[in-house]
């Protein structure tokens, strides 16, 4: 569970398309769960099922936020290097404040912010696994601290900033729709 969780977050640092940085999410949730069974405590088994439904419903709500982007836009990359073809996506809340709203939702689903569904899942996880692994509470809070900062990462460079011509926006009439 804690090499699924590491890998998955540190993954995540390099990923540059939506879809990958869903899979490198889903990869670290994962290790989140297997932490909550391997635990074998009430609360972490608790935690571990009740993260999985979370996990359900925010991979299901990030795959729509993926395919409303990806077919308004036609672009699903939020970080372009200099030698990419396709523009990165910029701006997003201005041209669509409504897809600004749920992402962030999403985001903040998933990241665990505290009032969100996330966020019961991982601390029943986290003080159910402190008795058995405490060296895995560590990391646990290391690989959601990295989730935390790609996500929000993820969401200052497609929602905020400049807003970029994307030119399959402009064949398509899509502007301020």
């Amino acid at each position: 569970g804690v090499i699924n969780l590491l890998v998955g977050a540190f993954s995540s640092l390099a990923q540059k398309k939506l879809r990958d940085l869903l899979a490198s999410l889903s990869v670290t949730q994962i290790g989140l769960m297997l932490i909550g069974v391997g635990a074998q405590t009430s609360n972490a088994m608790i935690g571990a099922l009740y993260q999985s439904l979370v996990f359900g419903v925010s991979a299901a709500a990030f795959s729509l936020l993926i395919a409303s982007i990806q077919e308004r836009y036609q672009s699903e990359i939020f970080s372009a290097s200099e030698g990419d073809s396709t523009p990165a996506l910029s701006g997003l809340l201005q041209r669509s404040p409504q897809l600004g709203l749920f992402a962030a939702i999403v985001v903040c689903s998933w990241v665990g912010v505290p009032g969100m569904a996330g966020f019961v899942g991982n601390a029943l996880v986290m003080v159910g696994s402190t008795g058995s692994y405490p060296f895995v509470v560590g990391a646990m809070a290391f690989a959601i601290i990295l989730l935390t900062y790609c996500l929000l990462g993820m969401y200052r460079k497609a929602f905020f900033g400049r807003m970029k011509s994307i030119a399959s926006e402009a064949t398509l009439g899509l502007q301020n729709a």
